[in-house]
């Protein structure tokens, strides 16, 4: 889902890889994915995407569950932190848009209820669109709500290999692995 090239590019020579986008060919909403995607993987990369997605948390984790075959791989990282609960953003979201260019953007929101929210100093990752930082999760939730849609042997990946130039800079938001069950 939206590999950056540095691995992209290797998986897709080691193995029958597909990359897929939110705003490009071949196209994957995670929201709403296509019948032509579901059970059909052995893995999914989902690297620093989750935290973009609009909507219930739980709902984006179901649908990676849906892409995966019986036993398939799912290796994930997002924001996440070891606080009490996942840190939503903007809680009401519902009707959306963004207004404005630069440090003047402003995210825009109708409530269900039909209020108006206006909200600045938005984070976006690596751009604009789509990348607007929704949410910091709670580790405690992503294990959690990983566990209840399906997924088993989910680990944490914290150990450091520096002879394959894996070194942590941080430890919030280290690799996950989970499997389908």
């Amino acid at each position: 889902m939206s590999d950056a090239d540095v691995y992209a590019a290797a998986l897709e020579r080691t193995f029958n890889y597909n990359n897929t986008f939110f705003h490009m060919q071949p196209v994957l909403d995670i929201r709403a994915p296509a019948q032509q995607h579901l059970g059909r993987y052995d893995f999914v990369v989902s690297s620093d995407v989750l935290e973009h997605v609009d909507g219930p948390c739980v709902n984006a984790l179901r649908n990676l569950r849906a892409l995966l075959k019986p036993g398939g791989l799912l290796a994930l990282t997002v924001p996440y932190g070891f606080h009490d609960t996942t840190i939503e953003h903007f809680p009401e979201l519902h009707e959306y848009w963004i207004e404005g260019e630069g440090a003047n953007r402003v995210l825009v929101n109708i409530t269900q209820s039909g209020v108006e929210q206006r909200f600045s100093d938005l984070c976006f990752h690596g751009g604009d669109g789509s990348t607007l930082e929704l949410r910091i999760y709670a580790y405690a939730d992503l294990e959690r709500w990983l566990a209840d849609v399906g997924f088993v042997d989910i680990k944490l990946h914290s150990n450091e290999h520096p002879q394959w130039g894996i070194i942590h800079q941080d430890h919030l938001g280290l690799p996950i692995t989970a499997r389908a069950g």
